[in-house]
């Protein structure tokens, strides 16, 4: 407990700058607004209109990769100029987690052609229980038949899946850290959630790193090269992508108190 209040602190007090050069849209704006640094001669208009310089980690709810940006109030997507494209592993991710839920379901989406161009990123910070999603229905896309690809990182969570009313109840499904589940066909529409967050720990990790379902992603060598699934060598491509150590211990430390969950799908 005594090494979660450190990591939390330190979360309070790291930031990132507005102008990084990863792109992405976040919850900066509206709900960032109280930590810019007011000059005492400075009207309250002025400050609203000025530009955050940075924002608190511990603040982060969500975050859009992509060229889109997904408008919370309005449910709409809005195409950003000047935003970066979804990365290509990302886009390979959800390709191959959706052939190998085809694989072992009918096979109803075989045909089908998905552009995977936009990830949704809901972080659930464990200290705030206000961090929670209720039960919703993603159907803004423009074509819902198309699946929704979602990753789990962090912290363990409960994930309620629903049917196509709110009446009906809902299945719970308990979602630990490199889960990955496909939303397709009939339950590409149902309702969903996540009511509970869990406290992350690693000592209990049962996750089998020789099943098929762990083959998805790729994994760091003891000599801290990318791997693919298959042991090989990464691509020079996704090589240029290895996290150095320190960004992997930032990492670990973050995801111990946050749960993250990257929702990839085609606007």
């Amino acid at each position: 407990k005594q090494q979660r209040k450190q990591i939390e602190k330190i979360k309070s007090q790291l930031t990132t700058p507005s102008d990084a050069s990863i792109i992405c849209q976040t919850n900066w704006g509206p709900q960032m607004q109280s930590y810019a640094q007011k000059d005492p001669e400075e009207s309250e208009s002025a400050l609203k209109r000025r530009k955050i310089d940075s924002f608190p980690l511990s603040k982060l709810r969500y975050l859009n990769l992509g060229a889109f940006n997904y408008n919370w109030g309005d449910r709409r997507y809005d195409l950003i100029s000047g935003a970066t494209a979804l990365h290509s592993r990302l886009v390979k991710l959800a390709h191959h987690a959706t052939a190998m839920a085809i694989q072992k379901g009918d096979g109803s989406h075989k045909d089908l052609t998905i552009d995977f161009n936009m990830a949704i990123c809901n972080f659930y910070h464990l200290q705030r229980p206000s961090d929670r999603l209720g039960g919703h229905q993603d159907n803004v896309e423009s074509n819902l038949s198309l699946p929704l690809v979602t990753i789990s990182l962090g912290a363990p969570g409960v994930f309620l899946l629903g049917r196509e009313s709110r009446e009906e109840l809902p299945t719970a499904i308990l979602l630990k850290a490199g889960d990955c589940m496909v939303l397709s066909g009939k339950s590409r529409g149902y309702f969903h959630g996540i009511p509970t967050i869990l406290e992350y720990d690693d000592d209990n990790d049962d996750i089998s790193h020789e099943s098929e379902e762990n083959l998805l992603f790729p994994e760091l060598s003891d000599e801290g090269i990318l791997v693919d699934n298959k042991g090989d060598a990464a691509s020079e491509d996704d090589q240029g992508y290895v996290p150095t150590h320190v960004e992997l211990k930032f990492a670990e430390a973050f995801l111990s108190t946050v749960r993250m969950n990257m929702s990839i799908r085609q606007v």
